[in-house]
């Protein structure tokens, strides 16, 4: 298992290759239904399914919520099911409903690695922030890929003092994630900190690629192009 101190030793020199190259929980964790399944029963539940997610993501929360206790009914053990519950909770301000949820699915399937993230992310609300941590690298051992889980491990890297740490992640954050410019620009930032104005110069430059919008990005990298 991953520790805090062993932050994946990423090189700023992955974001320098990827200069010239080309954290909604909610969408994420619901997407990949299940399709294809085995019984009209359980394609019912799935259907259902569907239809709790259009509903949430309407703001509908109550009709969401309702359609996804159907959902467990016609498929008992629906874990989707279970993790949209958890998430209307969250967005409802039950967060201790919501923490309960997400411990629930990833007691059904610990490789849950979208659960994981947001029950951290609900821990960090409360200001429990070893806890977070805890269920973040758990999620990391079950799967590496898990880019938000690494991203929110260098935002708490990073609230906790620890620079070089918060970057590792950020690194890897960004490396898993070729299309989001807020990793590369945290990199640029402490970066830049650090007086390590190369580095964070080719984290800006990677950042604005990504997205010639992001705001944050923009000001980084005027900053890292100042005359000094």
């Amino acid at each position: 298992m991953h520790t805090a101190a062993e932050a994946p030793r990423r090189s700023d020199r992955h974001l320098r290759r990827m200069a010239t190259g080309p954290s909604v929980l909610l969408a994420a964790g619901i997407a990949a239904l299940t399709g294809g399944c085995a019984t009209t029963k359980e394609e019912t539940a799935v259907a259902t399914m569907r239809e709790a997610v259009a509903a949430t993501r309407s703001g509908d929360l109550e009709r969401g919520a309702a359609l996804a206790r159907q959902a467990q009914v016609e498929r008992p053990g629906f874990v989707d099911a279970l993790f949209l519950l958890a998430a209307i909770s969250e967005k409802q301000g039950n967060r201790d409903v919501a923490r309960d949820a997400y411990r629930s699915v990833l007691k059904s399937d610990p490789t849950a690695t979208a659960a994981a993230v947001a029950l951290a992310q609900t821990l960090v609300a409360d200001s429990r922030f070893d806890e977070a941590e805890s269920w973040l690298l758990k999620a990391i051992e079950e799967d590496p890929g898990a880019e938000a889980a690494a991203f929110n491990l260098g935002s708490l890297a990073e609230r906790r003092g620890a620079p070089n740490e918060a970057a590792s992640w950020f690194i890897l954050s960004s490396v898993l994630d070729r299309r989001d410019p807020r990793s590369p620009t945290h990199v640029a930032r402490i970066r830049l900190a650090q007086g390590r104005i190369d580095d964070a110069l080719t984290a800006a430059e990677v950042a604005v690629a990504r997205d010639p919008t992001y705001v944050p990005a923009q000001d980084v990298l005027r900053a890292a192009q100042a005359p000094r």
